[in-house]
């Protein structure tokens, strides 16, 4: 859901500034429409982006995200700037730009405690799982899967619970802790069916495969 309409406050002194009241309140009006716009403009530009992610177009997505998180410091909107900070944090994740991966990130779940949107912190710290696991990093990377996992349970969050568990019981595979690894595997596998999450279902699948060989 989109956040709750706020005003820039400097636009806000300016409006107490004019001689003619009247006057005052027709450029109040005209203002707050021109923010509503930027603010819709960049809600568009975000699912622009999202877009060019999901068929590929890496490049074009991190270019459309950067190009509307130059208005962050202008706009008081926590957490719209969150999600474009999170979805271009995921692009630099698969460009394997770690740094500027975590950068945003962080910056994101500081947008999200700010917007207080605590889903939106717990899937900032799902990503930073991700940055360390694909840096094969999977005992600093567990903690956060563990923690996100507790609260996605509590809300009920299926599909996102079955994405931090694939997580959980790929670093068990690494670590070559098959028991574990293949107990949480039909786990998912079971869950996966129940709620007809065909991509983790077909991952868990092959992992369970992979762990028959040894």
């Amino acid at each position: 859901a989109r956040p709750t309409q706020q005003h820039d406050p400097h636009l806000k002194e300016n409006f107490f500034q004019a001689a003619d009241g009247i006057r005052d309140v027709e450029r109040s009006r005209g203002l707050g429409d021109v923010y509503k716009r930027q603010v819709d403009l960049l809600y568009a530009t975000l699912y622009l982006g999202i877009s060019y992610y999901q068929v590929g177009e890496i490049d074009h997505a991190l270019t459309v995200m950067n190009k509307a998180l130059q208005f962050e410091l202008y706009m008081n909107q926590p957490e719209l700037f969150s999600d474009l900070n999170i979805f271009t944090g995921k692009i630099y994740t698969q460009q394997r730009n770690f740094i500027l991966a975590e950068k945003k990130i962080q910056r994101s779940i500081i947008l999200a405690d700010q917007a207080n949107v605590e889903s939106k912190v717990m899937r900032g710290k799902v990503e930073l799982g991700v940055i360390l696991f694909s840096q094969n990093e999977c005992e600093k990377a567990t903690p956060y899967f563990l923690e996100t996992k507790d609260f996605f349970e509590i809300q009920n969050n299926i599909d996102n619970k079955l994405i931090v568990d694939s997580y959980i019981a790929s670093c068990y595979l690494f670590a070559q802790e098959f028991e574990p690894a293949l107990k949480l595997f039909k786990e998912i596998d079971s869950s996966a069916l129940t709620t007809n999450n065909a991509i983790v279902r077909s991952a868990a699948l092959t992992n369970q495969s992979i762990i028959d060989l040894y």
